[in-house]
């Protein structure tokens, strides 16, 4: 009268699986290599924020934009969560005093490192 059969339990070798996982995540990593991907989110935040402030400022050859070279000279010499926030704020005034620079984006880049630093922290 009872026909079903009693369910197979697979056996799983912990090991297995750890080196399944750890083979995955290489090929994962040359694949991100070969595209260009990074898998560190603070360098990324940091080059992408050096990236714009440098273009804006050749952009701009009026205005002085030696305060936030200097705030990102003293983050990378010591990327402490203190100068990721002192960075923020410094591009943040920067910003407030130069409206017609239309750098309104550059605090959201300051957010972004100061996240990337206080998460690696």
């Amino acid at each position: 009268m009872n026909d079903i059969e009693p369910a197979v339990v697979p056996t799983v070798s912990v090991e297995d699986l750890m080196t399944q996982i750890q083979a995955l995540q290489k090929r994962m990593d040359a694949q991100n290599a070969q595209f260009g991907v990074s898998n560190d989110p603070l360098a990324d935040a940091l080059r992408n924020l050096k990236a714009h402030v440098k273009a804006r400022g050749d952009a701009s050859p009026l205005t002085d934009f030696t305060p936030l070279h200097t705030r990102l000279g003293q983050y990378e010499e010591d990327k402490s969560t203190k100068n990721a926030e002192l960075l923020r704020m410094e591009i943040v005034k920067f910003v407030q005093r130069n409206p017609h620079l239309e750098l309104d984006y550059l605090p959201e880049l300051a957010v972004d490192l100061h996240m990337a630093t206080v998460e690696a922290a």
